[in-house]
This record gives C-alpha cells, sequence and structure tokens, in this order.
C-alpha cells in the first residue's frame, strides 16, 4: 500500500449508515474527485465597492465540494452506488423486505431492480465496475447458528436488469479473522479488481472474485473509495489523525 496521504484531525470511524425517506445521498463521483484533488487549494474572490480598491480574499485548506440529490425512498436506505447519472441502492420496505432499486437523476424516476434476495439476506455494500455493471457483497445473516455472530458474505456481481453475472462465496477470506467475522466496505479499482476490508486488512480479489493478495495497516479502516485514476483509497488512523492511503 503505497500514496500520497491526507490528514484531518477530528476524524471519526464511521459506521454503517441508513437513511430514512427522502434520503440525501452523496454523489460517490464527486466525492472521489474530492478525494483524487484533497490538498491545499486557494480559492480568490474579488468584490469592488465604489471609491474603494479591489479586495482579494482567500480560504485555504483541505476540502472538497460534494453534489447533493434526492430519493423519495419510504424504506431505510442500506447501501448506494452512482453510475453515470443512476444511482443504484438498497432499501428495506416493511411491506415488500429487502429490495435493491435504481433511480434515474435526470429523469427523477426510480425502478425496481429484480435481485433474489431471501428474508435474511441484504446487501450492505455495493459500487459500480467499469462495465456499468454494479457489484455488491450480499450478507446471509442467517448463516452458522443463526444469531448473526457468523453471517456468510458473497460477492455478487449483476446487471442494471437483474441478470447475475458472477456470484463468489468470500467465507474463506474470513477463516483467519474468527475475532472478527465481518466485512465493511468495498471497493472496485483498476482493472475491475474487487477490494473488500475487515478490520485493518483489506482483500484485492480479481473481477472473478479470486484472491490476489492481502494488505493490512495499523488501525481499523475507517472506509474506502476509487479515486479518479482507478487506484483505491483506504482511510485509517495514524496517532490521532486520519491518513488516506492508496492501492495501486
Amino acid at each position: 500500500m503505497r500514496g500520497r496521504q491526507h490528514t484531518g484531525e477530528n476524524g471519526k470511524r464511521k459506521g454503517r449508515s441508513t437513511w430514512k425517506r427522502t434520503a440525501a445521498i452523496v454523489l460517490a463521483a464527486g466525492m472521489m474527485a474530492g478525494l483524487a484533488g484533497c490538498g491545499n487549494k486557494n480559492e480568490s474572490n474579488q468584490s469592488t465597492e465604489a471609491n474603494t480598491t479591489n479586495e482579494q480574499v482567500q480560504t485555504e485548506g483541505n476540502y472538497y465540494s460534494g453534489e447533493y440529490t434526492s430519493i423519495p425512498e419510504e424504506g431505510w436506505i442500506s447501501a448506494a452506488a452512482i453510475s453515470d447519472s443512476k444511482i443504484f441502492y438498497s432499501a428495506y420496505d416493511e411491506e415488500k423486505g429487502m429490495a435493491f432499486r435504481q433511480y434515474d437523476i435526470e429523469n427523477s424516476q426510480g425502478t425496481d431492480v429484480p435481485v433474489e434476495l431471501t428474508e435474511s439476506e441484504s446487501i450492505d455494500m455495493l459500487t459500480v465496475n467499469s462495465a456499468g455493471n454494479i457489484v455488491a457483497v450480499k450478507t446471509d445473516w442467517s448463516a452458522g447458528d443463526g444469531s448473526g455472530s457468523n453471517p456468510l458474505y458473497t460477492l455478487i456481481e449483476f446487471k442494471s436488469d437483474g441478470t447475475v453475472v458472477m456470484e463468489k462465496d468470500l467465507s474463506g477470506l474470513l477463516a483467519q479473522s474468527a475475532d472478527l467475522p465481518y466485512l465493511y466496505y468495498l471497493a472496485v479499482g483498476k482493472d475491475d479488481a474487487v477490494c473488500v476490508s475487515n478490520g485493518n486488512t483489506v482483500w484485492v480479489l480479481d473481477k472473478e472474485g479470486n484472491s490476489l493478495f492481502q494488505v493490512s495497516v495499523d488501525s481499523f479502516v475507517q472506509g474506502m473509495g476509487t479515486m479518479n485514476d482507478g487506484s483505491v483509497a483506504v482511510s485509517c488512523y495514524e496517532g490521532d489523525k486520519l491518513a488516506v492511503k492508496t492501492i495501486d
């Protein structure tokens, strides 16, 4: 793992996020563009008033400006990803249970994606690869003793019409992590390589879900995302500062 590091004083661990009705979704493309351009930036605004000289105001620091849209969703949204003008997301409906949907931003229309999920299954991590297909981690909470303490994870790739392209059992990745048998983050990098993480370990898989290698960081992974150049950004603490490293 190598690359530039960007630090912040007040980074905090991000938990699994859900939103209710008319949820605000941060567009992933805007967020990753912000990460890729993260650094010291200067913006200048000039204002001229009568009988005064021009005054230049500068703002310095690390920041990004995100874009937002709203989804008229009745249920809880557990995961979301954007591809061009479409947002793909999984949501829990009290009547229908867990469902997978897509929302067209330009036309303000939402439709269901026919993905088969049982009552005990959910999709809590998803992204989109270079082919425009959805790559997600499906979780079966009834696996093991049924208490949810040892869930079964499956990597799945499917098209926007629900056609399944690939499925891969990921339980072997967690065989050496009995004390923390959970996956938390998912990202797709160069050549559609898939990265998944638990605790302080990141596994890098090929596009078929076969393990290539794994890397470890000194603290709990706080998040992952894809940069503009296709590398995967991994955030973790270094001392009391939050650092972002990249996997090429």
